[in-house]
């Protein structure tokens, strides 16, 4: 399966809170690889990965960092057509070390520019730093089998496999968009360190005679809910949401701040 954490800093570089960050996520992912964790921290980027071993098992270790230094990449995922992509760069001098996907991927970033996603079949996600041009490159297949979240923070972004990874990335303040919902129509539950969100959307559809009396009257109304993780310690107490102008905004404490999770979670009151 596979599984990777990546923290970019755009103007700076990565801090060690952000360094230890990124490890405390990546524990948060374990299930994803068993066979071997990687972390690296260097200049603006800090990647870690949970290493699921298919091909390649000898030299498929990640994070990876081409031989030249210039490339790091964390990826997961299936490229089926990798074999064939090497062979013109093969034809072109390229030398390879490993039999390893990621090596290739390198090497056509290289040849190609960011256009060679466009060339890869398979399923994947990946993130391929550039130590000399400090640009990140981040990208998942066109159909979204295998994940890729990412969050936009002040510094940069904080890219997972998973969404409950966020729960030990520091950031904390979360908005969710619900148009057409009032405060009334919703309603926030914790449970087992999953925090769910569902909100009730409705309108009426009126139609009337020339007389103004009612001759038909149609209720719509949709349900939706949304459920991510935040962590086992967390209390609803330690939950701030307030909703305003069609966005649930919550706060969520930080883990030196998280207590026992309760026994019967409680709903929370929303501001």
């Amino acid at each position: 399966m596979c599984g990777f954490i990546g923290f970019f800093n755009r103007n700076d570089n990565i801090t060690p809170a952000q360094a230890g960050y990124a490890a405390a996520m990546s524990k948060l992912i374990a299930h994803r690889g068993p066979d071997q964790d990687g972390i690296l921290t260097k200049g603006r980027i800090s990647f870690a990965f949970r290493r699921l071993s298919i091909v390649d098992l000898e030299h498929g270790s990640q994070p990876y960092t081409s031989a030249d230094g210039r490339y790091t990449v964390v990826y997961n995922g299936e490229i089926y057509n990798y074999l064939e992509l090497r062979k013109p760069l093969e034809e072109k001098g390229v030398v390879f070390t490993t039999n390893s996907e990621v090596e290739t991927m390198c090497e056509l970033y290289r040849a190609y520019g960011e256009g060679f996603v466009a060339m890869l079949r398979g399923m994947f996600a990946f993130l391929i730093y550039d130590n000399e041009t400090a640009v990140l490159l981040a990208a998942r297949d066109p159909f979204g089998i295998k994940p890729l979240y990412y969050r936009e923070t002040a510094d940069g972004c904080v890219f997972a496999s998973e969404m409950k990874a966020y729960a030990a990335d520091g950031s904390y303040d979360v908005a969710v968009d619900l148009p057409g919902c009032k405060k009334e129509d919703v309603q926030m539950e914790l449970n087992d360190g999953y925090l769910t969100i569902q909100a009730v959307r409705s309108h009426s559809n009126d139609e009337k005679d020339k007389e103004g009396r009612y001759l038909r009257r149609e209720t719509f109304s949709g349900t939706c809910a949304r459920s991510f993780y935040v962590g086992d310690a967390v209390k609803k107490e330690d939950i701030h949401a307030k909703f305003e102008d069609g966005i649930l905004h919550i706060t969520l404490p930080a883990p030196q701040q998280q207590k026992a999770l309760p026994v019967n979670p409680n709903l929370i009151e929303i501001e």
